[in-house]
């Protein structure tokens, strides 16, 4: 175990009393390596984790057996100075976090040293750490079945008194199957170029007579990529000025806007396969034969330089002289 001592600049009682000053103080290690004071312990309340804007207690504790009256200071690993320094409320005292952010997040300690001369300090707890996440929070649904289908919303609460957050956006939940599933189908070939519009065309079993919404999904992409109202049994979905991102396995479904937001079985999927242009292809060839016919003409400028610099630089040498 180490020695630890507070080293206090500035000392009140080394200054004249008509002035006030600041106390700094720092913790340092001493190069005697048995305690003077054996170290407290330091635990967390409610835990280590906190979302950011939530409030944190660190209660810093002597050993049982230390019986005189302590200062307590609270220390952040890669911080000079301590963050806060507190009097003991019988054996502890209670450090306050109020309000954290991702700032907060660090290893913490205290120790609890003599507030007068010789400053002896205990050595230091050891370090608890504390993570502040910021604000991020998941709910799982297991064995989702039809009824788990409706709009969803979130919202956090802080502070005390406890406030609430205004509601988020809403989030619709569509659990597929209810209905038997539509049709979906392209007006051009499955192939397109980059630069066109494509049109996709959901429609309805024949038998679906009531109004239903539309809803066109990508595989892959975990929300709609777009959603329709029904023209008659059916709707169009445009993808305009495709490119090479628009490839992909596309299906649609149709479900009521309503409670209990029945939807259908996916359709099938239908292909689509994005191509770059001709005229993009050709001007990429054009631009690389025009690069490299640049290349080869700096090429053969350059030999023809040091062709001429040696033969100059031969008929300028002695050996290379007539008589």
């Amino acid at each position: 175990m180490g020695r630890w001592m507070e080293k206090d600049r500035n000392r009140a009682e080394d200054l004249p009393s008509s002035r006030a000053c600041r106390r700094d103080i720092s913790f340092l290690e001493s190069e005697q390596k048995e305690g003077f004071f054996p170290k407290p312990s330091l635990h967390a309340r409610p835990g280590w984790k906190v979302t950011a804007g939530g409030n944190v207690t660190l209660q810093c504790e002597k050993p049982s057996h230390v019986t005189e009256s302590h200062m307590f200071a609270l220390l952040k690993k890669g911080t000079s100075t301590p963050i806060q320094l507190q009097s003991a409320v019988g054996m502890e005292t209670d450090f306050s976090l109020p309000s954290v952010t991702g700032s907060d997040t660090g290893a913490y300690s205290c120790v609890y040293y003599q507030p007068r001369a010789p400053f002896w300090a205990s050595e230091p707890s050891d370090h608890l750490m504390i993570s502040v996440t910021e604000g991020l929070a998941e709910f799982h649904l297991s064995d989702v079945k039809l009824g788990d289908a409706g709009e969803y919303t979130c919202e956090y609460r802080t502070g005390s008194p406890t406030r609430r957050s205004p509601p988020s956006d809403v989030l619709l939940l569509l659990v597929t199957g209810n209905f038997p599933k539509p049709s979906l189908k392209a007006h051009q070939s499955g192939e397109m170029t980059a630069g066109e519009n494509v049109t996709l065309q959901c429609q309805l079993p024949r038998h679906v007579t009531e109004p239903h919404m539309f809803a066109l999904l990508k595989k892959g992409t975990s929300t709609p990529i777009k959603l329709q109202g029904p023209v008659g049994m059916d709707t169009d979905f445009y993808l305009l000025s495709v490119t090479g991102s628009d490839t992909g396995a596309y299906s649609c479904v149709y479900y009521q806007p309503k409670a209990a937001f029945l939807a259908s079985e996916p359709s099938d999927h239908l292909s689509i396969w994005v191509t770059d242009s001709p005229g993009a292809t050709s001007t990429d060839y054009t631009t690389g034969n025009l690069i490299r016919l640049g290349l080869s003409a700096l090429i053969t400028v350059l030999m023809v330089a040091f062709l001429v610099e040696a033969w100059w630089s031969q008929r300028r040498s002695p050996s290379g002289s007539s008589n």
